[in-house]
């Protein structure tokens, strides 16, 4: 999977939860499946998933966890919110349960809920894309001013980050560029290290975003490409897709690849970079 081989995985993962099925394997299974855009398979994946040791709260609550990022990823933000609520009923603080939870809420509409999470968490310490939540959650409250002093705080401890730890930081601190709109080339230049890192389709949607930001469509193009060669249907890459496409004037290639990724994700539009 981290090198782009997601049909090796898939039917390496298939063998090994024929003779193993442990929810962690149903479950990157389940994870295989969504990325390959058959969302039917991971659908019955986490729920074999769910029902494999449903007496061990550190399993279930994990499996919860990938299913509410799944649910989110086709616009079931109501369905997500309530398995984050269950995996933190199943193991209270579990981390990532928590810090997927305020965005869940802000998706879901609540975005009352999404703020005290975001202020409980932050008072814990918590990571910085729980301020990079919180700053949109200000922004769309009209506190431009109290969002952007959080965001030129958050933009220190993400950069402080990314020099301890460079390979594990640089793609998701070049989407929290994209996201609010501010330093683009440096998005790009991470975008670019982190797949030279890491050479997943992932790498490759969040390179293709950058250079399109950036106005190089010839090489948003190739990387989109690359991502779709290595099997990856995510709704993102396809409306990332069909951006591009649009952007240099294939109206055509350009309408059926949105159609396909809001076939996939009706609010897809919604998510960030």
């Amino acid at each position: 999977m981290e090198t782009g081989r997601t049909a090796a995985a898939r039917a390496l993962l298939e063998k090994l939860a024929k003779s193993q099925p442990h929810p962690y394997i149903l479950g990157r299974l389940a994870h295989v499946a969504w990325r390959s855009g058959d969302h039917a398979a991971a659908e019955r994946l986490f729920a074999a998933a769910q029902g494999a040791r449903p007496g061990d709260p550190v399993q279930a609550s994990w499996v919860a966890v990938q299913r509410a990022v799944f649910e989110r990823e086709r616009g079931r933000f109501g369905e997500a919110k309530d398995l984050v609520a269950r995996a933190l009923t199943l193991r209270p603080a579990y981390h990532p349960a928590e810090e997927l939870q305020p965005e869940i809420e802000r998706l879901a509409g609540d975005a009352a809920a999404a703020e005290r999470s975001c202020r409980a968490l932050l008072a814990k310490g918590s990571a910085v894309e729980v301020s990079s939540t919180l700053a949109d959650l200000l922004r769309a409250k009209g506190d431009a001013a109290q969002a952007d002093r959080i965001l030129a705080d958050t933009t220190r401890s993400y950069e402080d980050l990314h020099t301890a730890f460079p390979e594990a930081v640089a793609r998701d601190l070049a989407r929290f560029y994209m996201r609010h709109g501010r330093s683009l080339e440096r998005a790009r230049e991470l975008a670019r290290h982190a797949f030279a890192d890491r050479q997943t389709a992932e790498s490759l949607r969040v390179l293709g975003e950058a250079e399109l930001r950036a106005g190089a469509l010839d090489n948003a193009s190739e990387a989109v490409t690359r991502a779709l060669e290595m099997g990856d249907r995510t709704a993102r890459l396809l409306l990332l897709a069909s951006k591009i496409r649009a952007a240099k004037g294939d109206a055509s290639d350009a309408a059926t690849h949105r159609r396909e990724a809001l076939r996939l994700n009706p609010e897809v539009e919604r998510l960030p970079p």
